[in-house]
């Protein structure tokens, strides 16, 4: 989540070193993550039969050859299909790693500036700011993509023809992407939030409680994890400064704040109808599914965020 700027925003306004919360959040991370979706993906996978669809890497196959047949040739005679083989793991992380490296440009060096470690305008920092910039990162991304998987392996035809398939299903997620933005702005406006946190902090519960709640009610009515990781951020900075809390305490509201924000993702959130499209769920089994998975990962992160914040 650091990538997308995330953590740096929620470091900002709740005042909290990055450096902190990077070495608390980091192991946080990677134990929610082996509890929460590791354990939990192999539980459901025993339960779902969910194949990786042809529009992710067109007709897969294990890159042997098709003992098959007289022909030996693997394919029936007339058949356009191109059988192609998966891409390695290094290959596909290599690519995934390449927006995450250049967003964190923008957003690490967007903290640092900010920390007055940089000077701002300075020509480089303005490069690596531009090559963060999300649409940037992303198209350079994509282009890397078509080089790497596309061109070696198929014509530029082909490549085309994989591309506008994978044009329906990002369609249907921007206008619904676009719906949640709307509502979660009109949310903001109508200070809902405000009036959520005042309730919650009459009642008298703690104050990581009181973070992860409120993320968690945010996420769940407009479906945006960056509006609930933000406007909790803020709606928690006026108590968290009167509560005077420690750089470790602090963190693990960060924590707390993003956990919150992960839960419950449903038919309002875009990374919901991403996974649904592009693997050929319909919503029943995507709930069932992405939903369980993102909720046990949230609810992994806090509990363990709560159990350090009692215990330390």
């Amino acid at each position: 989540m650091a990538s997308e700027g995330f953590v740096p925003r929620l470091v900002i306004l709740v005042v909290v070193a990055i450096g902190i919360t990077v070495l608390v959040g980091v192991p946080i991370a990677v134990v929610s993550w082996y509890v929460g979706v590791y354990l939990v993906s192999r539980f459901l996978a025993a339960r779902f039969d969910v194949s990786v669809a042809n529009v992710v890497f067109g007709e897969v196959s294990d890159g042997g050859k098709d003992s098959g047949g007289s022909g030996g040739s693997g394919q029936e005679e007339g058949s356009t299909k191109l059988a192609q083989q998966a891409p390695s793991f290094t290959t596909v992380l290599a690519l995934l790693l390449i927006p995450l490296v250049l967003i964190s440009f923008d957003t690490v060096l967007d903290t640092l500036v900010a920390a007055g470690t940089f000077e701002e305008g300075t020509g480089w920092i303005e490069f690596l700011g531009l090559l963060g910039q999300t649409p940037v990162a992303l198209l350079i991304t994509v282009l890397a993509a078509i080089f790497v998987l596309g061109r070696p392996n198929a014509s530029m035809a082909t490549v085309t023809k994989i591309i506008d398939q994978a044009l329906g299903p990002i369609c249907s997620i921007i206008l619904i992407t676009g719906a949640g933005g709307m509502f979660g702005g009109v949310l903001e406006l109508s200070g809902i939030g405000a009036a959520l946190s005042d309730s919650l902090a009459n009642i008298g519960i703690s104050l990581i409680l009181q973070a992860f709640l409120i993320s968690t009610l945010l996420r769940v009515a407009q479906g945006s994890a960056t509006v609930a990781l933000t406007t909790t951020a803020g709606l928690m900075a006026g108590p968290v400064n009167a509560a005077g809390l420690g750089d470790f305490q602090l963190t693990l509201l960060v924590v707390a704040i993003a956990a919150g924000a992960t839960v419950l993702s449903h038919v309002n959130d875009s990374g919901f109808w991403l996974v649904s499209r592009f693997f050929g769920m319909d919503e029943k089994t995507t709930l069932k599914t992405w939903t369980v998975m993102e909720t046990t990962l949230g609810v992994s992160a806090f509990a363990i965020a709560a159990i350090l914040w009692v215990v330390v």
